[in-house]
């Protein structure tokens, strides 16, 4: 068997069970037990940071990224995506959340009776979360359900093509 495996778009058509086990059979014997070097080729990239000690990204045939999938995300400003159903929520509490420093974007759509739905984009350090729900708290309004994301590989992706494509 060869010292390194090319596997070029490899759970392409597959159903995700099938594309599971393929990863984990990468993983766990070529990887692993037979210490081969997989050069694993995806547009999913989260099968990328799953499998992948070293992601490259590449625009129009260059490599405009190499590394760790951290590194590589670290290369954009950090942020968070979150997503709260806040239910009793004013007016004046959304201009005040707008004006929290580290809320990047803020978004909101009214849900089902009283609730609002929100969806922020923030910094990605704990105090501007924790500002968040104080403000929202301090305002009347009860937390529904709170969803925190961070900065994914594929998010990291199209914001450092499109930076250089500029």
């Amino acid at each position: 068997m060869p010292r390194v495996v090319f596997m070029d778009e490899a759970t392409r058509g597959l159903d995700p069970l099938v594309a599971r086990e393929l990863r984990a059979f990468v993983r766990q014997t070529l990887m692993e037990k037979l210490g081969r070097t997989v050069i694993w080729i995806t547009h999913h990239l989260e099968e990328a940071e799953e499998l992948c000690d070293r992601v490259a990204i590449m625009n129009q045939g260059r490599i405009i990224a190499c590394g760790p999938a951290s590194e590589v995300k670290k290369r954009i400003p950090p942020t968070q995506r979150c997503s709260l159903r806040v239910e009793g929520l004013t007016r004046q509490a959304l201009d005040a959340l707008r004006a929290i420093p580290g809320v990047l974007r803020l978004q909101h759509t009214t849900g089902g009776s009283d609730d609002v739905n929100l969806r922020l984009v923030i910094s990605d350090e704990q105090e501007p979360l924790h500002s968040v729900i104080s403000s929202i708290v301090s305002f009347g309004g009860k937390i529904k359900h709170c969803n925190v994301q961070s900065l994914s590989l594929e998010e990291a992706f199209v914001r450092l093509v499109r930076e250089d494509g500029l």
